[in-house]
């Protein structure tokens, strides 16, 4: 485990971090702090914030930290990365990385492979295109730390590959020929190289029509693509039915959830050599409420059923099954939403809560929930089982995070209404 303090020192104009390993068991650090990385502001009159974030290699060898400087509209002025080995020694560095091309970046996220080799996921938006109003993409040439679901075909993924120590990377556009990618994730490889998996659409919209798949290889080419259809079903939720959840709608019964995307969660490196993308259907409305005296807005989420895409080693879908699963929640309620999923046994172990029974209220009416735990197979095969009633136990699961502490054995957070009440163990 790592710990990493940070430091901004406003005399020099710098922000420092530094890492400090910590013992698992005891929770103490074990060392002196070991600097990684700094970010140098003097030289920017624009400057806003600066952050720092760190992810691991698959087989937890390598460390990567990134940094970058953020200006007053959210575009980045400055970013690079710092890897070490797991004895937080540096193996590369690089403290200002330049991209040449006249279009603009939207950050999407760094990956790390075992050897070291940083690739970083990107949308790219030719500055003659038309931006919507509401994505702060002002920079050319620049990565933005603006995050945003896009409503039309206007930009592409580019992945980049680092050398090391160089801040110049190499370029790789994503291409499905006829169809348009909406959006993607990426696993690095073993053998090296990296697993592109992800969504297109058919139809000259960003609405997902099917799942594909593109074998990068360590020569940054690529050796395969693979697609496979939705045919259509998840066009609505599972359990939406006459423009409301059976009944169990929070607010209005008649919403239009037909402009959907998908949320990835990310993709897991399976025991077999496999890979698994999940990802959740999730729609934003934006409801007015009128009291009679004022008028207000506000914004109602619906993330409703998981995708799971089972893929080769090779990159040949295998299977893409549909979870079904309903959530409907607004304002700081969000924290029943989304879900976890593990690797168990060559099994996929997910957690989640449901609308299902009485727990909660918000607006004046009463929601329905339970918290559930579905096993998947090798095969695509799921079995169900209801953790917690919440009629009965008044609790419900934040499935967002659950922590493997053993072996099939799973804690997760407890909630009682907007309350942490403590935490549930679940032993497979």
């Amino acid at each position: 485990m790592v710990r990493k303090p940070y430091f901004q020192n406003n005399n020099l104009k710098k922000s420092f971090l530094f890492a400090q390993p910590l013992d698992r068991k005891t929770l103490m650090v074990t060392g002196n702090p070991i600097p990684v990385a700094e970010i140098d502001y003097s030289s920017q009159n624009k400057y806003k914030t600066s952050s720092f974030s760190v992810k691991l290699s698959p087989d937890s060898s390598r460390l990567l930290f990134t940094h970058n400087l953020l200006d007053k509209d959210g575009s980045l002025l400055s970013f690079g990365y710092t890897v070490t080995d797991r004895n937080l020694k540096t193996v590369d560095k690089v403290t200002n990385i330049e991209l040449t091309d006249d279009g603009i970046y939207s950050f999407q996220d760094f990956y790390l492979d075992n050897s070291g080799t940083v690739y970083l996921a990107t949308k790219i938006f030719d500055k003659k295109k038309d931006y919507r109003k509401n994505v702060q993409l002002k920079k050319q040439g620049l990565l933005s730390s603006t995050h945003s679901h896009e409503v039309e075909t206007n930009y592409d993924y580019k992945i980049l590959k680092f050398s090391k120590s160089s801040g110049k990377p190499k370029a790789l556009t994503l291409d499905l020929n006829d169809a348009f990618i909406t959006s993607v994730d990426l696993a690095p490889k073993k053998d090296g190289g990296i697993m592109c998996i992800g969504f297109y659409s058919d139809n000259g919209d960003a609405i997902p029509d099917g799942v594909f798949t593109q074998d990068v290889n360590k020569l940054f080419v690529v050796t395969g693509t693979d697609k496979q259809s939705l045919e259509g079903k998840f066009d609505q939720p599972s359990k939406y039915v006459n423009n409301t959840y059976k009944g169990y709608g929070i607010l209005d019964k008649k919403d239009d959830l037909t402009n959907y995307r998908f949320l990835l969660k990310g993709i897991i490196q399976k025991k077999s050599g496999g890979y698994t993308l999940a990802a959740e259907r999730t729609t934003t409305l934006t409801k007015t409420q009128n009291s009679g005296r004022t008028v207000s807005t506000y914004n109602v989420y619906h993330t409703d059923d998981i995708l799971l895409v089972d893929v080769s080693s090779t990159g040949k879908i295998n299977w893409a099954k549909q979870v079904e699963k309903a959530q409907e929640t607004s304002g700081l309620v969000t924290l029943y939403s989304s879900y976890s999923v593990q690797e168990y046994n060559d099994n996929l172990i997910l957690f989640f809560a449901d609308l299902a029974s009485e727990n909660f209220k918000t607006f004046g009416k009463v929601v329905k929930t339970e918290s559930a735990m579905v096993r998947v197979d090798p095969d695509g095969n799921q079995t169900r089982e209801v953790l917690f009633n919440a009629t009965e136990d008044t609790i419900t699961i934040k499935a967002a995070n659950a922590y493997e502490i053993s072996k099939g054995s799973y804690v997760l957070y407890g909630h009682n209404g907007q309350t942490i009440v403590g935490f549930c163990k679940v032993k497979l």
